[in-house]
């Protein structure tokens, strides 16, 4: 039962899943239990692996299924089995044995006369083929959307075409690529990526829902230079459901680079298959020129390519006084005098604390907020009795000064004050 609930290519199992199928695949693993079933429970316990974040595992699940499929001969399993290795070995970029891989799962299933599994094999060989730039991904999409439109298989369908409109869109097609997002149901989000290809202003990415979404919407922020803006939408976006391998790669490499930036920080040297990724880690380690000769190379036929291109052209920043202090508007991120910009993107009270300052610097210079002014301001809403209040905000004046701000956050009879003798700048979020 609990087999047929997930069949290859309906929504993944979710990890819970795992709770019910291992104790039964422990249990009859030496029990006489008819072998095929058990080789198709792997590869429904193997989409809950790999949907749960164990690809290990999974691989080893699937790579025992398919081999008691094949020495029974059941085709049907065995070519579920292929399928899912290849989808694994794609989330990895191992581009050579994912299409190996699927290419047998896609024999398998014609063996099996299964038709649908017959077309989901061909969508994750067209996946592959469009990781690999290569113009063959279409017509594979083409081919697997037929199949689906013949079964009336409309969640299989939608899959197709969305794959097909991605295809499009790395090739600049954006009309084409338009008419079959449509077809997909995420037509409004291929719309804005072609805005943003055509480099026609705001792509519109803030009037979609979901983690693509939001971390489509960091790279269009970090493009017109709001870093810290772009940093706390990655974040989001990392930390949300519904993000594939390769895009999940991607915005932490974008998250990395904007460290660099931000932070002055230099991430380690790693193996990265995925060449357009590999760049931004380039980029990230400060050689921007090989990054950018990487992307231009691609760039013809990806339209991630093109997209971190763009992120690695220079904004042209104000030219803000040396010794005066930059608060971003809503604190985001600052600079104190003669300093390197600091982000606060992820620590959003200090983030509010330091905008609420700013905003006291502008209105009153010299005036000092209280500690139940700044708490206000920093964990709105909340109820804490007075002394662990106070405490709460002396703690986050001494990170802000320990990040910088020692010279220019000071404490003036019991509440706290940015020096007016300071010239302050607020910059754009």
């Amino acid at each position: 039962m609990l087999c047929a609930l997930h069949p290859p290519g309906a929504e993944p199992p979710p990890a819970r899943y795992l709770a019910l199928i291992d104790p039964v695949l422990e249990r009859t693993r030496d029990s006489g239990a008819d072998p095929k079933l058990l080789a198709r429970a792997l590869v429904v316990s193997a989409r809950a692996r790999r949907e749960s974040g164990d690809p290990a595992r999974a691989l080893r699940d699937l790579t025992s299924a398919e081999r008691v499929a094949r020495a029974l001969g059941a085709a049907d399993v065995e070519g579920a089995a292929l399928t899912g290795l290849a989808e694994i070995l794609l989330d990895q970029h191992e581009l050579d044995a994912a299409r190996d891989h699927a290419t047998r799962g896609l024999e398998a299933a014609r063996r099996a006369g299964d038709r649908s599994a017959e077309a989901w094999a061909l969508v994750t060989l067209g996946a592959v083929e469009a990781h690999a730039l290569d113009p063959r991904a279409e017509p594979l999409f083409e081919r697997a959307a037929a199949l689906f439109r013949a079964r009336g298989d409309a969640d299989g369908l939608r899959r197709a075409e969305l794959g097909r409109a991605d295809v499009l869109l790395d090739a600049g097609e954006h009309a084409r690529a338009a008419e079959h997002a449509m077809s997909s149901g995420a037509g409004e989000l291929v719309l804005a990526r072609a805005r943003h290809d055509a480099g026609a202003g705001d792509p519109g990415y803030a009037e979609q829902r979901g983690s693509l979404a939001l971390g489509l919407g960091a790279l269009w922020a970090a493009e017109q230079g709001r870093l810290g803006e772009a940093h706390a939408a990655l974040s989001a976006a990392l930390d949300g459901p519904g993000l594939d391998a390769r895009t999940r790669r991607f915005f932490e490499a974008v998250s990395l680079w904007l460290d660099s930036r931000v932070l002055s920080a230099t991430p380690a040297p790693s193996a990265e298959h995925d060449p357009v990724i590999a760049a931004l880690a380039t980029a990230a380690r400060g050689d921007v020129a090989s990054a950018r000769v990487a992307l231009a190379h691609l760039g013809p036929r990806s339209w991630w390519a093109r997209a971190a291109a763009r992120l690695l052209v220079p904004v042209t920043a104000p030219a803000w006084p040396v010794d005066a202090l930059v608060v971003a508007l809503e604190g985001s991120w600052f600079r104190a005098p003669r300093g390197e910009p600091v982000s606060l993107a992820r620590r959003r009270p200090l983030a509010k604390l330091l905008a609420r300052l700013a905003e006291e610097r502008e209105a009153r210079p010299g005036a000092p907020l209280s500690w139940s002014e700044l708490l206000a301001a920093a964990w709105p809403g909340e109820r804490v009795l007075p002394e662990a209040g106070a405490h709460r905000v002396r703690v986050a004046v001494s990170t802000l000064r320990k990040l910088g701000l020692a010279e220019v956050l000071e404490t003036r009879g019991s509440g706290y004050v940015l020096d007016e003798r300071c010239t302050l700048v607020r910059a754009p979020s």
